[in-house]
């Protein structure tokens, strides 16, 4: 379902997975960043794929977006699983949450 909806709206589906997660209390925030995180790469190396299969070749400048996504992963880790609170976790995924929707209104 959640796929469904995110192909329809053109965005991950990690901005649906992290607030029903929360929603319905499954896990913590930290534990809730964790799961989207994860959801997001495993549905990131599945379209790669995909599109690799059907005979796709990548930009040589994907290199060093993966380098810098796997810098800010690394970023992310550790202050999420060290240095920030629950409510900190909270906020941030309420401003990324404001951002997505935002981008999904104007455009």
């Amino acid at each position: 379902m959640i796929g469904l909806v995110a192909g329809l709206t053109g965005t991950g589906g990690g901005i649906f997975l992290s607030p029903l997660i929360l929603l319905f209390r499954w896990a913590d925030p930290k534990q809730t960043a964790a799961a989207a995180a994860l959801f997001v790469l495993i549905n990131s190396v599945s379209g790669l794929s995909g599109m690799a299969a059907s005979g796709w070749t990548p930009h040589p400048s994907l290199a060093l977006l993966a380098v810098a996504a796997g810098i800010g992963g690394l970023a992310g880790s550790y202050i999420g699983s060290r240095r920030a609170t629950p409510r900190g976790m909270c906020l941030a995924l309420a401003a990324v949450l404001l951002l997505a929707g935002g981008k999904l209104v104007l455009q």
